[in-house]
């Protein structure tokens, strides 16, 4: 048999090395074909709300420019809260005739208070939850 010929166990191994070659480019082909796909789907959800974006966008555009072009329909109103908000109550064009907190009785002081005071106890708690958190975390050893 001459030296050229490629012998039976020879070309056996080459198969099996290409056969392997072929599956591992199979398995990095599979692998990139499903980080396609989820790049795909995230590129969608990213669309879709780049399209409510630019609605919500166009919808403000609009607003702003009929504002600049035609003047604001509640300006009235508008001014009166800045009004109130500069601490003007006695002139509010809500008809109404607010005294200023520095006239408040002890009564309306402690009703006020104790709304606010129900307003602010949750976050209150939370903050008390979360300073106790860190101050555990704090005291803690290292774990090794």
């Amino acid at each position: 048999m001459p030296d050229s010929y490629i012998t039976e166990h020879e070309f056996e191994r080459w198969m099996k090395q290409t056969s392997e070659s072929l599956g591992r480019i199979e398995s990095l082909q599979r692998v990139a074909n499903h980080k396609t796909a989820l790049n795909s789907e995230a590129i969608a959800v990213i669309l879709r709300r780049l399209d409510v974006i630019e609605r919500e966008d166009a919808a403000i555009e609009s607003a702003v420019t009929s504002v600049q072009k035609d003047g604001c329909n509640q300006l009235k109103q508008h001014s009166a809260v800045l009004t109130m908000a500069r601490g003007d109550y006695a002139d509010s064009d809500f008809g109404l005739r607010l005294p200023h907190p520095s006239v408040w009785s002890a009564k309306t002081k402690v009703a006020v208070g104790a709304g606010v005071s129900v307003v602010l106890w949750p976050a209150l708690t939370e903050m008390a939850k979360l300073a106790y958190t860190l101050v555990q975390f704090i005291g803690r050893p290292p774990s090794p």
